[in-house]
């Protein structure tokens, strides 16, 4: 971005998951189907589950602003609100468990390094700030009782401070453009639960 532009954007992410398969074999949500499936991929005749989940969604709601501080240098700032629900089942009935609320913040910023010919390399580093809960609750399924969600998916962050580096090459000839990117999440020591996410490595055309 050049210097004083700045751009505002929402984006919106829509997730859903359900469905036991054994291979490509597609499970009832019946639990003596299921355990006897367990004991047979582990080999261990008392291995067993207690409570299954029957399907996740997922819905994300992310605001970005993003500030051209030089002509080289852009700042940007994401805030990102997450809902999310998990429908568990057991042989004393069915349950919903729900965790909604702020996840975590994440400022970065990228500086261009070299320009010239339609070429461009892009540098950027960026920190995840640990906002978002990870001591979420539910009412348990047979005691009735408020206890911890298990899940770490159903948590809204991770719990530790991420980094988040990116390196960027942009090539545009006329009207038509083409970029590539490589990034990671690198977690830093763990959360106040005892434990960490596992680092992640990506890239994008």
């Amino acid at each position: 971005m050049q210097k004083g532009q700045f751009m505002l954007t929402y984006w919106y992410m829509y997730m859903w998951m359900g469905n036991y398969y054994a291979g490509t074999n597609k499970l009832p949500t019946n639990a003596t189907i299921i355990n006897s499936k367990i004991r047979e991929i582990t080999g261990d005749p008392a291995a067993h589950g207690h409570v299954f989940s029957n399907w996740m969604k997922m819905q994300m709601h992310m605001v970005e602003l993003m500030y051209g501080l030089t002509d080289k240098l852009t700042v940007m700032g994401m805030v990102q609100y997450t809902d999310k629900e998990m429908r568990m089942f057991h042989h004393d009935g069915k349950t919903d468990h729900a965790s909604r609320g702020l996840g975590d913040i994440i400022l970065s910023a990228d500086y261009l390094i070299a320009q010239g010919g339609g070429n461009s390399l892009i540098v950027g580093m960026g920190v995840s700030l640990p906002t978002g809960k990870i001591n979420k609750t539910h009412v348990h399924i047979i005691h009735d009782e408020e206890v911890p969600l298990r899940e770490y998916s159903m948590q809204l962050g991770s719990g530790t401070y991420d980094l988040l580096p990116s390196l960027t090459y942009t090539y545009t000839y006329g009207k038509l453009g083409a970029g590539l990117q490589a990034n990671a999440t690198i977690r830093t020591g763990r959360n106040k639960e005892g434990y960490r996410f596992g680092h992640a490595f990506g890239a994008a055309g």
